[in-house]
């Protein structure tokens, strides 16, 4: 006797509807799990540099002195002697980054550097913006 069997290999599909959703879900869990680096909320206007680098992900203390020569650490502006005091403190495997104004006296620049230097940073980075 002779049965005639006819392979369904037409309906064999990948349903793609469920891999896509969980591409999705995890999208949106990476997004709000993320947390996200935010700059300290005094604006300066830096200047542009043609050799600027990305700064590392390493522990980072940063000095800002604005255009009317001001000196801020975090969001307060403060007088010198608490830049140097502050300066002091802090870990010498930690990088200095100065944020000036392009319109800031490089004099004060200087002063924040002589002062890192001479309390034994060795890295310190002057901050600008990528032309």
């Amino acid at each position: 006797m002779y049965f005639h069997y006819k392979p369904r290999h037409a309906d064999l599909r990948i349903d793609m509807t469920p891999l896509i959703d969980v591409v999705l879900l995890l999208i949106i869990f990476f997004m709000v799990t993320s947390s996200f680096v935010q700059v300290a909320g005094i604006r300066v206007n830096l200047p542009n540099a043609g050799s600027a680098e990305k700064v590392r992900e390493k522990k980072n203390f940063t000095v800002t002195v604005d255009e009317e020569g001001r000196y801020i650490l975090g969001d307060h502006a403060v007088p010198f002697v608490d830049v140097v005091r502050e300066i002091k403190r802090q870990p010498r495997d930690t990088v200095l980054s100065i944020s000036s104004d392009k319109k800031a006296a490089f004099g004060q620049v200087m002063q924040v550097w002589d002062t890192a230097r001479a309390s034994g940073f060795k890295e310190i980075m002057v901050l600008t913006k990528e032309k």
